[in-house]
């Protein structure tokens, strides 16, 4: 990761992908973003078969069973962009049909 990488923190390591959590998310509990380690990755069309199969085999697959265990969410969304820095990785938000609190707020 770049220069901002003091601003996330991994939750999880496989081989082609961290899941990080970002300190200034978004008001989604459970929002993590999968962050591919190849350094020269940027755009969807980047991935090779293996981050594609790992992607979505085995990160989003692991990360939703968290989230619907820790949180039950009522959806599950997902986006691969690249705005304000140029790396190939991908959004994971759940949705929740009624407010979430956590740790009672």
């Amino acid at each position: 990761m770049n220069k901002k990488e003091q601003i996330f923190h991994t939750l999880k390591e496989y081989n082609y992908w961290k899941l990080v959590l970002h300190e200034h998310q978004y008001p989604f509990i459970g929002r993590c973003v999968a962050w591919a380690k190849r350094e020269n990755a940027d755009l969807i069309t980047d991935m090779n078969k293996e981050e594609r199969d790992e992607l979505f085999d085995n990160v989003i697959k692991d990360w939703e069973r968290a989230v619907n265990k820790l949180y039950s969410a009522s959806r599950i969304n997902m986006a691969i962009l690249g705005n304000t820095i140029p790396h190939l990785h991908a959004h994971l938000v759940p949705r929740y049909k009624e407010p979430k609190k956590f740790h009672g707020e």
